[in-house]
């Protein structure tokens, strides 16, 4: 489903700006959103259906923020379409503007707002049919992938943010520090790496998605890492596509390499 930008820029407007002018870091953000909106209208098509379908569509917005990503959805998919979005944030504030938000694109009785961190295992309903977590920061990326799994949702959309190695906390009340960034430490010492920042900074981020693509793949998930967008507009684009698929081979392969990497 090909989605115009100005029609996103639009409903961002609607549901957080009260018709207001777009920032430039609005448009930045349509941007971002339009090129995620696609991806999951393609994951889910059940909401583009012209008969409703028999079990509701149920879509976890993980680090949600305002929870555009989940509300635009919803604004979007055919009128007829069984869906609802569960949105998982700890910032009230945030929750506050998500809630004003729904009203104002009128989707506000298919979105339940959840308050809370991502870790939050109870927060998290079973089997959603998709997750979506837009520039999740830090150890929330790695949250939200460990819970995606453990409630066996059958497609993931992550865009990660923040791989920095401090431990300072973020909105979600999560560090920015990633479990992997230890493993990254010690590979980068296993196999001589300069110590120019740059470079080291660089060499963990690859093992940090390395690690997380082996964890979606030795949990069952068939995975994809594609660019959402280009560095051009946000240094953190790339998107994991997973479905759950639970082959034997490739999962048994992806654990044994996770394995391994975990091992340092």
């Amino acid at each position: 489903m090909r989605i115009p930008k100005e029609l996103v820029e639009d409903m961002l407007a609607r549901a957080f700006l009260r018709g207001g002018a777009l920032r430039k870091e609005d448009r930045q953000k349509a941007l971002e959103l339009t090129a995620l909106l696609e991806e999951l209208t393609r994951a889910l098509p059940p909401l583009q259906a012209k008969r409703a379908p028999k079990t509701p569509v149920v879509v976890v917005d993980a680090c949600s923020g305002k929870s555009a990503a989940g509300m635009l959805l919803l604004a979007l998919a055919d009128p007829e379409a069984r869906a609802r979005v569960v949105a998982i944030e700890s910032d009230h504030a945030r929750l506050a503007h998500a809630r004003e938000g729904a009203r104002a694109l009128g989707v506000h009785d298919r979105v339940e707002l959840r308050a809370g961190t991502v870790a939050d295992a109870a927060l998290w309903p079973e089997a959603p049919d998709l997750v979506v977590a837009l520039h999740a920061c830090g150890e929330a990326c790695d949250a939200v992938i460990d819970r995606a799994i453990s409630c066996s949702a059958k497609r993931i959309l992550l865009v990660p943010c923040c791989y920095g190695a401090a431990a300072t906390r973020t909105h979600d009340g999560l560090a920015t520090h990633v479990p992997a960034q230890g493993n990254a430490d010690r590979w980068a010492k296993t196999v001589g790496l300069p110590r120019h920042a740059l470079v080291q900074r660089r060499f963990a981020q690859a093992i940090i998605d390395a690690e997380r693509t082996l964890r979606l793949e030795a949990a069952g998930y068939q995975t994809e890492v594609v660019e959402l967008m280009p560095p051009t507009v946000t240094p953190f684009g790339l998107l994991w596509r997973a479905k759950r698929v639970g082959e034997p081979v490739r999962t048994a392969e992806a654990a044994a390499a996770y394995a391994v990497m975990r091992s340092g």
